[in-house]
């Protein structure tokens, strides 16, 4: 088909408009199951109709085979590089995203979606149809956009009622399974392989060893259960599960591994995941052709059925994303695969601020931070993964619309939510909270944290608030203890104690305790220097006080009075010369200079 331009305010389509793109290069559609709608175009400077090419110009297209031709909304021009342009093109149903639509309420798929065209705020074109007659609660509790409420965010019509959409132009379809299975199957590897594909072959999962497990440490644990399919793997890839929250009362051996045995029937263990790129453009003109025209009869959302001959498995999964050469009317390229997008486009329109206090505690930082991540987040894709059978299974939120290439990437299932800086297969490092419990984070900022033993190598903090912190290793330890103390008759004291070495060190004051006085400080600051233990008239204290320095066993500085009322040695000065004067009982006996 040539594609037909209109000016941006038309709203009649039957006609050719401003006239035909004659000269059009190139025109491909992607569409997505429940995703991206879009159209690129090569256009020369000097083709037909080209100074009517403008920001929001509308071109009808094909966009796959069989459908209705589609209107698509210019966006972007690119600059003109060797006489052409790039054009960039959204389907006309993008124009949802910026009718807001007010809070309402709605108890049925057909209900919620007439409710979005009821409570439009803005004057709107759209018409909506479903054969979905699924009952249950859509609420809606703030001003959003029409698109945004069909699917991307909680509480979505796609979210509560599910389904497949198909964009009809200005008709927006929900549909409970918009594609079909006309028996179209694919024999992969025989003439077809892909990169991907062959990844999720040697990552399938062929086995299970089960264990059931109580608070009290009772546990029961099975043989390893594979699945059929098992032995045509090069090697076995078994994983240990738990099933301890299917079971209320402790299940024998022979419960637990029948129970693995359905399992893996239940949840197609031992099949491969699909995920394969078909590109008609490379097999066109070989002899491989002839095995993948079949899926020249697909659209959007059919079920193909997937053979991997040598491993004698076969696998049901969707079409989900087709790119539809419009010129030549024929797809240039499908892919096959679990379906995982859900119209993860407009969950980028919001973006909000979060204000930072000029001063704040390292808890009040921590939580500015995180706020200022969360909701001041420009972009982002929220996806919902689903297996073969169109169930939810899975929630994404990643840095693009397409798994095999976020790098971004928190992920959500049955077994935890983690997050990922290395893409969809992790590792998860950063942080992961798993479903047996465990939390494993780089770094934890926390208000209070409970806990029966933390350990680690390094403990940073301001306070440290309890009764009894131990210290040690190799039978050597040390105990702090605050609390009453029989030394202090039953008042709160510090004790030190243990079987180690023990060391009171500063940069300023080697040693300082207050209450019973004791300091000790450094050699430029000697005024600072005393020490008394007990009472001084009861003959068991012992007291140092002015100012004294001891040195290698002598006494090198002193001021003052050293001794007893009986005896004592005074220093004086006489002369401009210090002496040494010894006392017996007030008595003078002598005198040394120093």
């Amino acid at each position: 088909m040539i594609p037909i331009l209109y000016s941006a305010d038309e709203i009649n389509f039957t006609s050719n408009g401003l006239g035909r793109l004659s000269d059009c290069i190139s025109c491909i559609v992607t569409e997505e199951r429940n995703g991206q709608y879009v159209m690129e175009m090569v256009y020369p400077i000097d083709g037909a109709h080209f100074d009517d090419l403008t920001y929001s110009s509308i071109i009808k297209v094909l966009p796959s085979d069989g459908a209705n031709e589609q209107l698509f909304r210019v966006y972007k021009i690119s600059r003109p590089l060797n006489g052409k342009v790039a054009i960039s093109a959204e389907h006309i149903s993008y124009q949802l995203s910026f009718i807001p639509v007010e809070p309402f309420t709605a108890g049925t798929c057909a209900g919620a979606l007439e409710g979005l065209v009821n409570n439009s705020l803005e004057s709107n074109p759209f018409a909506v149809w479903t054969d979905k007659a699924t009952q249950a609660t859509y609420k809606q509790t703030l001003p959003e956009s029409f698109r945004s409420r069909l699917g991307g965010v909680n509480g979505s019509i796609l979210d509560v009622y599910g389904g497949e959409y198909e964009f009809d132009n200005y008709l927006v379809k929900l549909y409970a399974s918009r594609g079909a299975d006309n028996g179209v199957t694919l024999r992969y590897g025989k003439n077809i392989t892909d990169i991907k594909q062959e990844e999720n072959i040697s990552n399938t999962i062929t086995g299970i060893v089960p264990y059931w497990t109580d608070s009290e440490g009772n546990t029961v644990t099975g043989d390893a259960q594979y699945s059929e399919n098992a032995d045509n793997f090069p090697f076995m890839r078994t994983v240990i599960k738990d099933f301890s929250q299917e079971f209320e009362d402790a299940p024998t051996k022979t419960e637990l591994e029948q129970y693995t045995r359905n399992y893996i029937e239940r949840n197609d263990i031992g099949i491969p995941s699909v995920s394969i790129d078909v590109s008609f453009v490379a097999l066109w003109q070989t002899e491989e052709y002839k095995d993948i025209a079949n899926l020249e009869r697909v659209k959007l959302c059919d079920t193909v059925t997937v053979e991997f001959e040598k491993l004698g498995i076969s696998a049901k999964a969707k079409v989900i994303r087709t790119e539809f050469d419009v010129l030549k009317e024929k797809y240039s390229k499908i892919e096959i695969g679990e379906v995982r997008t859900n119209l993860v486009n407009t969950l980028s329109d919001i973006q909000q601020t979060a204000k930072e206090s000029a001063s704040t505690s390292f808890m009040q930082q921590a939580i500015a931070h995180a706020s200022s991540l969360i909701s001041g987040g420009l972009g982002g894709h929220v996806v919902i993964n689903r297996n073969a059978n169109g169930e939810p299974n899975e929630i994404l939120i990643m840095d693009t619309d397409d798994k095999d290439t976020a790098v971004n990437v928190w992920r959500f299932n049955l077994n935890g939510l983690g997050h990922s800086h290395t893409g969809y297969d992790g590792p998860f490092d950063d942080i992961a909270l798993t479903a047996d419990g465990q939390i494993n984070a780089n770094m934890i900022t926390a208000g209070t944290i409970n806990a029966v033993d933390i350990e680690g190598v390094n403990i940073r903090g301001v306070n440290i608030d309890g009764s009894t912190i131990k210290f040690g290793r190799n039978g050597l330890q040390t105990t702090m203890t605050y609390g009453p103390s029989q030394g202090f008759d039953g008042q709160n004291a510090l004790l030190i104690s243990g079987n180690d070495r023990i060391a009171v060190e500063s940069t300023q004051y080697q040693v300082r305790m207050t209450g019973a006085s004791v300091h000790v400080g450094t050699e430029n600051n000697m005024t600072e220097a005393f020490m008394y233990i007990g009472p001084s008239g009861s003959g068991n204290a012992i007291q140092l006080s002015g100012d004294v320095m001891v040195r290698d066993g002598r006494l090198i500085g002193y001021a003052g009075v050293i001794g007893t009322d009986e005896v004592k040695f005074m220093t004086y000065e006489s002369n401009n010369q210090k002496y040494l004067g010894v006392y017996v009982d007030g008595s003078f006996y002598g005198s040394v200079q120093l």
